[in-house]
Formats: structure tokens, sequence, C-alpha cells
């Protein structure tokens, strides 16, 4: 049964507590919270799926994710994202472990895995770098560190500014050192040794940025999350909307698709509406965008005059990098081909930066990183779902700006020489995987690419990102980037207000109920332990 139905104004009901737009994880974690507080929640969205990366696709005899490749800290009845993730599920959504290994990297044709447990790591690289063990503790000791911090420097951004003012330095303080670094800057100054500070930055493609470009928090932020390995979602990654949206609706709430909100009208310092694709005005109590932080400043609320200081703000930040994303399927299961639950990483050699530079400059060049991912292999309800087929997902970055020619055009109806471009790309992912998985090769069935303009046909970022705001350094500096805007009634949530991927979005949609609910929130929480 679906949860959702296509947008109608004539369907809406005229009492909404909250209106969403966008029906992303930080939304929909929001709106389940809210919903469980006795809230009637409508969220909007603009695409014909609702889910935002949550959501998977489908062609004949085959389904990807978008966006949830793996998960970390699901495994473990005692973290919070686990805990946090059963509050919202009502315990529905279960787990697969991708087991011991969970990311093989790659660099030239040198392999190191990422085992489960920091005392695997730790000790697999003590092996393999036997004189940087003064290097390697020190590492160790940083991400404690960060772990330390990080819960009061995120948690800082459930206060609302008046209250940021007064405390937000101390808690701030103990984050604020790796948060103004880069990557690469806080590893040389432990060591120089190349071939080590480049294993420890291979995971950097999960923000999307170079080591000498990412904030060293945002980097170490990532590698804690998976340091006790990974899951991924039972039954593919539409389980997460499934089980969320479940309780929305059973709970008297709407999700619209198709229902593209063009403005976030305003009076004075309260929102008084929201206008749709069709001029017509949806009124709630309060709202939640979870369009993005660049999409809502820059484009809902364009040429607000509270907003045009976030707006400027937004411009020196950026937008993290777009990427191409190639969805391939065969006539076998994983087990057949060979292929892993794990992740692997390929980088060519030990600069990544220099690299991705070229590739940005020229597509010819050098891809700086390859990401292949296994969806079928990671989900133990696949075989039965789709007995003697796999799926493989690959991924590299991409540059908007070799797409400008081609940005008046429609999806599915572009260019022929947009598709001849398309075509190269995916022959070069495809030897990528070859060379790893030669066994693949006669069993593939199907491609399809999609680039920075199907990322922005999707999603409406200007710049087809998938990550958002920029994880840089400038980012971690801004402290007006919270779950509060400067309207009372408006809240911002997902992967900007937090950092990037799911356990960022959860918890940003978290800190916007709490915005709402303020400490009636805790009651909700302890209802559904309950």
């Amino acid at each position: 049964m679906r949860n959702y139905r296509k947008y109608n104004k004539d369907s809406l009901a005229e009492d909404y507590d909250v209106a969403i737009v966008g029906s992303g994880l930080g939304g929909l974690t929001a709106a389940v919270l809210l919903t469980k507080a006795g809230k009637k929640v409508l969220i909007l969205e603009r695409h014909y799926r609702p889910g935002g990366f949550t959501h998977v696709f489908q062609r004949p005899n085959y389904e990807w994710d978008v966006g949830v490749h793996y998960v970390g800290q699901v495994n473990d009845n005692q973290t919070m994202m686990k805990k946090l993730f059963d509050i919202v599920t009502d315990g529905n959504l279960k787990w697969d472990d991708l087991g011991e290994v969970y990311d093989r990297v790659w660099i030239g044709d040198k392999s190191f895995d990422f085992r489960k447990g920091k005392d695997h790591l730790r000790d697999d690289l003590y092996e393999r770098f036997p004189n940087e063990i003064e290097a390697i503790d020190k590492y160790f000791e940083m991400l404690d560190q960060v772990a330390k911090y990080s819960g009061m420097f995120f948690g800082e951004r459930t206060m609302p500014p008046w209250m940021s003012k007064t405390f937000g330095y101390f808690l701030r303080r103990g984050f604020k050192p790796y948060c103004e670094k880069t990557t690469l800057e806080a590893l040389k100054e432990i060591t120089d040794n190349e071939e080590l500070i480049a294993i420890l930055c291979t995971q950097c493609g999960n923000y999307g940025l170079p080591p000498d470009r990412g904030s060293f928090a945002m980097h170490t932020t990532i590698v804690g999350h998976y340091l006790n390995g990974a899951a991924y979602p039972q039954g593919g990654a539409s389980e997460i909307y499934k089980t969320m949206s479940k309780i929305i609706v059973d709970g008297g709430g709407d999700i619209f698709v198709n229902a593209e909100v063009k403005s976030i009208e305003t009076k004075g310092r309260k929102v008084t509406g929201l206008r749709m694709n069709d001029d017509s005005i949806i009124r709630a109590k309060q709202y939640i965008s979870n369009a993005g932080l660049s999409n809502t400043y820059g484009s809902l609320l364009s040429d607000n005059k509270y907003t045009r200081k976030e707006s400027l703000q937004l411009e020196k930040i950026g937008a993290s990098t777009s990427h191409f994303c190639l969805y391939a399927g065969f006539t076998a299961s994983d087990g057949k081909i060979g292929f892993p639950a794990y992740n692997n990483w390929i980088y060519k050699r030990v600069n990544f930066g220099e690299d991705y530079d070229a590739f940005l400059a020229d597509s010819d060049n050098d891809f700086p990183v390859v990401y292949i991912s296994f969806p079928s292999a990671k989900d133990t309800t696949w075989s039965n779902r789709f007995p003697n087929r796999s799926t493989v997902q690959i991924v590299a970055a991409s540059n908007m700006t070799w797409f400008e020619r081609w940005k008046d055009s429609k999806w599915k109806k572009r260019p022929e020489e947009y598709e001849a471009f398309k075509a190269q790309i995916t022959k070069r992912l495809l030897k990528e995987l070859f060379k790893l998985y030669p066994e693949a090769e006669k069993y593939l069935d199907y491609t399809e690419l999609s680039t920075p303009l199907s990322t922005q046909h999707f999603t409406n970022y200007k710049e087809g990102e998938i990550y958002g705001l920029s994880h840089n350094v400038q980012r971690f500096k801004q402290k007006w980037i919270r779950v509060y805007t400067p309207f009372r009634n408006l809240f911002v949530t997902g992967q900007d207000i937090l950092t990037v991927g799911v356990g960022g979005a959860l918890f940003s949609g978290v800190f916007a109920a709490f915005g709402i609910l303020k400490f009636k929130l805790i009651g909700v929480i302890r209802r559904s332990v309950k």
C-alpha cells in the first residue's frame, strides 16, 4: 500500500499543524516525531516518488538505492543512532550487517581493508606501517577527541540564536580546532608518510571533498561513524520511507508527490503560507523546510530582506561536488559473480587532490576516485525478490560546467551528444568494475548513468550536488546554521544542518522537531521507547 498521493489542492485538509517541504530523511524524522506528539502533518514532495535520497528506482528485474549505500552505528542496539531509528520506525526497520570488512580501498595496485572495530583498524595500520606507531596512536586520539566534543558542538544547533550567544562558545570550543583545519593539514601535523595519509583519507568520498579541502572534523566524524562496521536496510533503502511514512499517515498526516512549492510566503517575521506551482496557498501553524539551505534561502525565500545575510554566507560556502552514478544490472547472483557486500574505493595514486583538480579541468583525465557498491549483495532479501540477478553502483566525481550546454534540455529528451558523452563515461566506469571483477562482464544486462543534470532534475540542487553544502572549513565556521530561521514559525532540517549522510539527516529531523515541541519531545521519545 502506498502511503502517498499525487498532489491535488482539493485533497488537502484545512487544519494542518505543520507543513513540511521535502520528504527526505530529515523531514520524515521530524514528521514522525511530530505525529507521535499529536500534530497533524503535511509533507509536500516535488518528485514523483517520496523519500528523498532514501528512495529506490526500479527497472524490469532490478532496483537500486540512490543515496543509502551503507550506514554505521545501526548494528549495535546501544547506540543512539539505532535507538532513534527504532523510535521513528516503531522498530519495524531491520538491518543487514555488511560483515567484518565494510570498505576495501585501492591506491594503485595495493589494497587495504577497513575491518569493523577500532582495535582491528589500529592493528591493521600498525602491521602496514610499523614505523608509524606514534602517528597512528595520535590519529586515534584525535578520533576520540572529535567523538567527545561532537555531541556538544552539534547539540548546540538546537539552541535558538539568543541562547547560543550565551552558551554557544563553551559548547563549540572543544570541536572548533578540528573544524578549522583541513584533513590534509591535520594529518601532516602527525606524519609525513604519504601512503599512510592516503589510506586514512580514503573515505573522504563519503562527503565529496579531497583531503586538502574537507574539514578534518567532518572527516573524523565519518570515520568514527563506521568504526564498528556498517549495515544496510533489510529489504532495500526504501524500507526507511515505508516504515516511517506508515506512522505519519496512520497518525492522520498527508504525503503528496508532484507537489512543488514555489515560494514561502512571509509577513514580517512570520511565515503565512506555502505558495504552490499552481499558485494555491497552503497554510499551517508551523513550517519546516527540508529542501536544503541554498534552496530555502536562495529560492523559496528569494529576495526576502530578513535572509540576505544567510544567502551571502551560503555563497561563500559553496555546493558540494556533483557526481556520476552508473547503475548496472547482471543476470547472475552476487555469489556466482563474486560481488561482495563491502564497498570498493579506487584511487590511482596517493595525491587525490591533484587528480581531483585535473579531472574537473578535463573529463578525459583519470577519475580521481571511483566508488563501487553492491546493493544486492548487502540485502539478505534480494535473492528472494530478484533471483539470479545482481546490481552494482559505480560513482565518480563530475563537474556541472560540462553540462551547461545541455541545461535547457529536458530529462529523457536530451540531445544525442549528451547521450554520447554518457556512453563514454559508462564505458570507462565499467572498465574500472571489470578490472576487479572480470567475471561480471559476461553477465552484464543493463546500465543507466545519472549525471549532475539528473540530480538537478530530481533534487532541485542547482549545481547537481548530492551532498548539499560543501563540508569545507568555511561551513563549520558558520554559527547561524541551525534548525532556527529568522522567522519564528519556520524551521529547517536535512543534511545541511549537521552533516552529510543518513545520520546527519536523521538527527537534524530530531532537532527540527525539538524546535517546535521543545521539551515535550522528551515525553514523545519516552513513550516511544516504552
